[in-house]
């Protein structure tokens, strides 16, 4: 064996040495940033979650609301209908032809009210279920997210290790076929 391939096959290890520090480190970064895009994705899921909680809460809210206005309504109906019977007494009148006429379409008036906040107290309890449902997907799919980052991380760092060994390997292997 010459001096020359000696030397050169000194330098080959010396070569596949670094190349294996390098794929360590390499594996290691890598690993880093899929953690660190693990964390992005838990803190992900944790906001969907939370705007979950707060869409649940508006549709409790929504129903509460609802309820109450129903009660304003039938409180100003039963005014209007003591209203409007006061004043039949006051003139006279008995409780038919008009004035019946009168209380029957007020009667009808504060029926459709109500109906009309009872639905769309519901349209709007509706759209906050639906707005929570789809955070709920939101925070699952961010939770998978990170779980494949985590699954990223660890297989990087594994890789890292086995370039590494590679290289040590290659090394192991240029120094003794000189020897």
């Amino acid at each position: 064996m010459s001096f020359s391939s000696g030397i050169g096959g000194g330098l080959s290890a010396a070569g596949d040495l670094l190349g294996a520090f390098g794929s360590f480190q390499a594996g290691n970064a890598k690993a880093a940033a899929d953690a660190a895009t693990a964390k992005g994705y838990a803190g992900e899921a944790q906001a969907y979650n939370t705007a979950s909680a707060i869409a649940n809460e508006n549709e409790t809210l929504s129903a509460a609301s609802t309820s109450i206005q129903q009660a304003q309504e039938r409180r100003k109906l039963v005014a209007t209908l003591s209203a409007q019977k006061a004043e039949e007494g006051a003139a006279g009148l008995g409780a038919g032809g008009s004035s019946f006429y009168l209380m029957r379409a007020s009667t009808e008036q504060g029926g459709l009210a109500q109906g009309v906040l009872g639905l769309q107290g519901s349209i709007n309890e509706n759209a906050y279920a639906q707005q929570a449902a789809a955070d709920q997907g939101l925070a699952a799919g961010a939770v998978g997210a990170q779980s494949a980052a985590n699954s990223a991380a660890k297989s990087a760092k594994s890789g890292g290790a086995m370039g590494a060994i590679g290289g040590v390997l290659k090394a192991a292997t240029s120094i003794f076929s000189f020897l």
